[in-house]
Order: structure tokens, then C-alpha cells, then sequence
């Protein structure tokens, strides 16, 4: 890793925007893997949202807020499954919650402010996208899927669709 061939500050900085790298890859691998139950997935999905808070404890998850705010999403679905709208509307609030943040990121160098990765920076201008609109578009097209059909008529969860 680059890490060893670097001193100092510019050593920390790549151990920080390392320690990014490998829990992206973690929290990725664990929601990527096939799981024999719905409960399987919901734990999978609820360990990666934590693996992210262990790492950014002061929650400016900066680029990982879309990273959450899919987690939460899933954990919609799956919790629509099986009816259950309490934990499918706090799911789908922090879902619409992390999108917001994510699209509301200001250009240029941002720096993550958690102990652990606070030389690391997150710049737009780095990063490439394979859709066109806005998180928080995305958000509100995936509350169209049938799975929320049984809230159609719910007025918190109309007020989230718009």
C-alpha cells in the first residue's frame, strides 16, 4: 500500500483515505452477499450502516451518505415486506435524510471531520456518476416500487413522496 512509501502528513492522509477505501469494500461485501433470509439481509444491511458509523462517528459521511442512503432504502423494502411501517418510514426518512446531505455537498475539497479518517478529502469534481439526476430524485422514484403499495393512503409517507 501506498502508505508505507509516504512519512508523515502525507502518510496519515493515505492511511485515512485508506481506512475509507477498506470500509467501503467491507460494508459493500456484506450487503453483496447472498443471504437465506430476509432477516439475514436486514442484519447485513443494518452491520454495514454501523461498520459506517464506527468509522465517521461525527455522522459527515460526505460521498458515503449515497452509500447510506441506499443501505436505508433496502431496509425500507425489506421491512415493507413484511409490513412493517414504523421501521420502513424511519428507514425511509434517513434514506431521504442521506440523499439531501449527499446532493447538498458544496464543490471543491471537502475534508471528513471523524477522528479516524479527518486528512482524507471528498471533492465532486472527482467522482463519476452512472445516473444523471439528483439522490434525492432517485429516493422519491423508488417510493413508486409495489412494495409500499400498502402505504398508498398513509399521509407521512405521501409527504415523503414529494
Amino acid at each position: 500500500m501506498l502508505e508505507f512509501a509516504y512519512t508523515g502528513d502525507k502518510r496519515i492522509k493515505q492511511r485515512h483515505q485508506n481506512n475509507l477505501q477498506i470500509m467501503d469494500m467491507l460494508a459493500s461485501n456484506i450487503i453483496a452477499t447472498s443471504y437465506d433470509t430476509q432477516e439475514q439481509m436486514i442484519i447485513a444491511y443494518k452491520t454495514a450502516i454501523q461498520l459506517w458509523r464506527t468509522l465517521i462517528i461525527d455522522e459527515n459521511y460526505l460521498f458515503y451518505h449515497c452509500r447510506l442512503s441506499r443501505f436505508h432504502m433496502e431496509l425500507a423494502k425489506l421491512y415493507a415486506q413484511k409490513k412493517e411501517k414504523d421501521l420502513v418510514m424511519e428507514h425511509l426518512i434517513l434514506a431521504k435524510k442521506h440523499a439531501c446531505l449527499y446532493d447538498s455537498i458544496p464543490e471543491g475539497e471537502q475534508h471528513y471531520t471523524s477522528i479516524f479518517v479527518d486528512k482524507a478529502i471528498h471533492s465532486n469534481e472527482n467522482i463519476s456518476k452512472n445516473y444523471s439526476s439528483l439522490k434525492i430524485d432517485i429516493v422519491k422514484e423508488s417510493l413508486v416500487s409495489e412494495v409500499f403499495n400498502f402505504l398508498c393512503d398513509d399521509e407521512q409517507f405521501n409527504v415523503l413522496k414529494n
